[in-house]
């Protein structure tokens, strides 16, 4: 989307204009004063829910020659923080997958090792007592090795899952709240004339009582 002007709106900053509350979902109606210049004008509105269903989405421009070209919508959930203010218990988590992965590197390696070496074996070269031999410590130690990567792959994943959950829980209530209003709606009006009051109106659906 192009245009001459650019609008940003925090749709934190502007009330709810209404509410229709229906048995599994909302109908919300907002509006924002705007002025306009003389030609298209790029509004982008942020701060809105996540919940937002985004076929329910209505706009109007409301001004004299004021006309809807385009609008998109998007969501971008915000990401999680990492850095040197996360919690003592989220580093020694980090520090312990950094050690289980460096223990799975290994184990994998290992089993490149038995595979190299079975690979290498010949029944011409090897006596049959031997081979017999070899061919049941083999199988015993690549068990050892399937079991020992798997149960440490499923080590990583859990450690992965206790990471996520720390993290969640540490963020402050601003930071949730970002979270659930990540969507940004993008509209292009175009205006006959300059219009210093003018007003941009949506309607859209939710799932829940995120307005």
């Amino acid at each position: 989307m192009t245009g001459s002007t650019t609008i940003c709106i925090d749709a934190n900053e502007f009330p709810v204009s209404s509410v229709v509350v229906f048995r599994t979902q909302a109908e919300v109606a907002r509006s924002f004063p705007i002025e306009l210049q003389a030609g298209n004008n790029d509004l982008e509105i942020k701060g809105l829910p996540s919940a937002i269903q985004q076929d329910s989405l209505r706009i109007q421009g409301v001004g004299k020659g004021v006309t809807l070209l385009d609008h998109a919508i998007s969501s971008t959930p915000t990401p999680f923080r990492v850095g040197s203010n996360e919690p003592v218990k989220v580093k020694e988590l980090w520090a312990t997958k950094k050690a289980a992965e460096a223990e799975l590197k290994i184990l994998t390696a290992q089993t490149d090792v038995l595979r190299g070496y079975s690979n290498s074996m010949t029944a011409e070269h090897v006596k049959p007592e031997a081979f017999m031999e070899y061919l049941a410590v083999f199988g015993q130690a690549g068990v050892q090795n399937i079991d020992a990567v798997k149960q440490k792959e499923k080590e990583i994943e859990e450690i992965d899952a206790q990471i996520k959950k720390e993290l969640e829980a540490s963020r402050t209530s601003s930071e949730r709240n970002e979270q659930l209003r990540s969507t940004i709606i993008s509209v292009v009006l175009n205006s006959e004339t300059e219009l210093k009051v003018a007003e941009l109106r949506i309607t859209y659906g939710v799932f829940c009582n995120v307005f």
